[in-house]
């Protein structure tokens, strides 16, 4: 028979500062985290956690979440999703029931066996298959933790696959007391489907999570296909793991690392044995992920394990040259955790010995015993390069295989926002206590939070942090200021996810990658992650995870639809349209190949750089996806400067007003509770006025933020530098001296 099976409701309070920590991890050692006040609110409203489980036991389900409050700022998203709670969790179980009896719930047979799913509406209401919580891997416990995954045997019965199951053992640093939640059996998926025919053929969308490597779940009420699958998709989200449990390593095949990006290889396995039998075509994949799954993504492309699983990559704000992404001596880290559990261990196996023992809540907590400041550097556990073995994932440095051109020559469309940066200047900024510290150690911290260690020697730091704080502040002074913002939000942005993303662009050209498609999702909606990450109604810009909200439903943040007829549903429209065409042709605009070009424009004086973004240079513009010629990025093919060429979605859109608090009944979701759901009509007419105002547009232009990302390349640092002639050689004497 299935396995029993129990459910769990996520506070939606704990929800809302969980999605802003899914985002957090692309940092430069740091994570955002919501003002003092805010955050005392939040932890009042959240129940007590549930504590770690270590055994392995049947899955646990965790309730979708009930609609909570339109996304707030963090002073009132606690208070608002606790009064909707009740009522939208009362509606959802009366909707689940009714649905249940319209339509029979769908089944489907992989080589596990068979299962039972549910039945989900999209954004236009077309019918959606849902399967959830299948297992992928065996619950890697005992000698199988910090160890590769192992693929998941059959089940007897019908597998119960309607809902969410565990989440992977984590530490939210933005949900104080930072409690840690989760399970070490948590290696499932979720496919998500508009067709089970298995000869449907269906492009397949499988997305990776962010959260900086340490904490995120593939859930459907962060992750929920209802923008996506208007198209003819077949969408898949996965859990790995994270944390220590993920990344730990002793340098050495006793525990050799990357067991996080281990398990999302295995579940590209389980993609390509069983996907069809959901529509999909194992042999049309797209691996998709944003900021810590952007640059797993990045890892995957790199890796000699992962060849022949996917056949295109999507990349949203990471690469695996960002700071926070960077791979670190890792022997020394495990010996300092071992430490941390008090194992006593004066050599590499005891400690193993002892960490495999550990508690696993003991030992994510023990994380937070890394930090200087604080909380940074968040991201303590990374993805690392493995001696040369059956299995390894990583067997050198990403820039060594980019420059050498041993990598997936996969088209790859790849991106940012332009003040990523937000996620952490923010909640920095907003706090006196944290800002007047950093302005009065600014020389002392700066270098340590921007991780400069990782890209100079020691020695060279100080003169180094001179050159950049010179760069950004000049003389200015405070350099942490509320009054004067972005010089902040423009260093974190650049060194943590900017000059890494345009350096990998760089040498993946100079390699011979052909079908790089670039952009900037410049577009602000009505709503931002920025209200999440301590700023409130102001507008800092677009923010780090901002393109999420248009391509994927967060029902616990954001759980109405953009209204009929506003720029957020052009957005919603325009984003789901290009990526949906690079999943199923390889291209965003497919038409740029199959219609003549349109005649050049007119000769113009060049357009002016746009104020105060440093977006470059306007070259063509156009209101719609269906209209643009997205032209990927070659620079070896043009004749110019080989300038950056990218598009950019740009764009404003009236704010939204401040969020009144919940209703006491709420309107019931139509299918399910992760269904989108409607405004009340009178919310709806404001909505609509609200957003009617907006406006949207696709331009190519070139020049990548060149003034500060050139000044970033003329740096001494490590991402920098190419390699030697004789480095290049090194693979070449290793053949000859293997044939003879």
């Amino acid at each position: 028979m299935s396995p029993g099976r129990r459910t769990r409701t996520l506070p939606p309070a704990a929800a809302a500062l969980l999605m802003a920590a899914l985002c957090a991890g692309a940092l430069p050692g740091a994570a955002a985290r919501a003002s003092p006040d805010a955050a005392d609110a939040a932890a009042a409203a959240v129940p007590a956690q549930p504590q770690v489980e270590t055994t392995t036991e049947p899955p646990v389900t965790e309730t979708t979440l009930p609609p909570a409050a339109t996304a707030a700022p963090p002073e009132a998203a606690a208070a608002a999703a606790a009064a909707a709670a009740a009522a939208a969790a009362a509606a959802a179980a009366a909707a689940e029931a009714a649905a249940a009896g319209a339509e029979a719930a769908p089944e489907v047979e992989v080589a596990q066996g068979r299962m039972r799913g549910a039945v989900v509406p999209s954004r236009l209401g077309r019918r959606i298959y849902a399967f959830r919580s299948i297992p992928y891997a065996q619950p890697p416990v005992g000698a199988l933790r910090f160890m590769e995954p192992v693929p998941a045997g059959p089940w007897e019965g019908v597998l119960d696959a309607t809902n969410d199951g565990k989440f992977c053992v984590q530490k939210n640093y933005l949900v104080p007391p930072y409690p840690v939640t989760g399970f070490e059996d948590c290696l499932y998926l979720n496919v998500y489907t508009p067709k089970l025919e298995p000869n449907a053929k269906l492009p397949v969308v499988v997305y990776i999570h962010g959260g900086g490597f340490f904490t995120g779940s593939g859930a459907s009420y962060f992750n929920g296909p209802q923008y996506l699958l208007d198209h003819d998709l077949v969408f898949v989200t996965m859990n790995y793991r994270l944390g220590a449990l993920g990344f730990l390593s002793s340098g050495d095949a006793r525990a050799p690392g990357n067991a996080g990006l281990k398990d999302q290889t295995e579940a590209l396995r389980w993609v390509k044995r069983n996907i069809a039998a959901f529509g999909g075509d194992p042999g049309l994949v797209t691996i998709m992920g944003q900021s810590a799954g952007a640059a797993s993504v990045h890892f995957h492309m790199l890796s000699p394990l992962s060849k022949g699983l996917f056949h295109r990559a999507i990349s949203q704000s990471g690469s695996a040259l960002a700071s926070w992404a960077k791979t670190l001596d890792p022997a020394p880290i495990a010996l300092q955790q071992a430490d941390f559990l008090r194992c006593n261990a004066t050599c590499m196996d005891d400690a193993l010995a002892c960490l495999r023992r550990a508690d696993a809540s003991a030992l994510t907590e023990a994380g937070h015993r890394f930090h200087i400041w604080d909380i940074d550097p968040l991201t303590v556990f990374r993805p690392v390069v493995e001696a040369p073995a059956r299995g390894a994932f990583l067997v050198d440095q990403p820039a060594v295989t980019m420059q050498m051109g041993d990598f997936a020559h996969v088209p790859w469309l790849l991106g940012a926002v332009p003040q990523e940066g937000v996620i952490r200047a923010i909640p920095i900024l907003s706090n006196a206590t944290l800002a007047a510290d950093l302005n009065k150690r600014w020389d002392k911290l700066m270098p340590e939070l921007m991780e400069l260690d990782t890209s100079a020697p020691p020695e060279a730091v100080p003169a180094l942090w001179r050159q950049i704080s010179d760069f950004y502040f000049g003389n200015a002074q405070p350099h942490v200021s509320l009054e004067k913002p972005q010089p902040f939000i423009d260093l974190y942005s650049d060194r943590g996810f900017l000059h890494g993303f345009r350096r990998s662009i760089e040498m993946h050209a100079r390699a011979g990658h052909k079908r790089l498609f670039v952009y900037e999702m410049a577009y602000r909606g009505r709503f931002s992650f920025s209200m999440l990450f301590g700023g409130g109604l102001h507008d800092y810009g677009v923010s780090h995870c901002d393109d999420l909200l248009y391509l994927l439903y967060a029902p616990a943040l954001f759980p109405e639809l953009p209204p009929p007829g506003s720029a957020d549903e052009e957005a919603v429209k325009t984003l789901t349209e290009l990526w949906a065409n690079f999943a199923k042709y390889g291209d965003p605009t497919p038409q740029s190949r199959q219609s003549p070009p349109p005649p050049p424009p007119p000769p113009a004086p060049p357009a002016p750089r746009l104020q105060g973004a440093d977006g470059g240079e306007e070259e063509q513009c156009w209101s719609s996806a269906a209209e643009a010629r997205w032209e990927p990025y070659q620079p070896s093919a043009r004749a110019d400067d080989g300038r950056l060429r990218f598009l950019r979605i740009e764009g404003t859109s009236p704010p939204a007003a401040p969020p009144s608090p919940a209703p006491a009944a709420a309107p019931a979701p139509a299918a399910d509770a992760t269904a989108p759901t409607t405004a009340t009509p009178a919310a709806r007419q404001a909505d609509n006025t609200a957003g009617s105002g907006g406006h949207l547009k696709l331009c190519m232009r070139k020049g990548f933020h060149e003034r500060r990302l050139d000044f970033w390349n003329s740096l001494p640092i490590s991402e920098n530098k190419l390699l030697s002639f004789e480095r290049l050689l090194l693979p070449f004497f290793y053949l000859v001296g293997v044939i003879f």
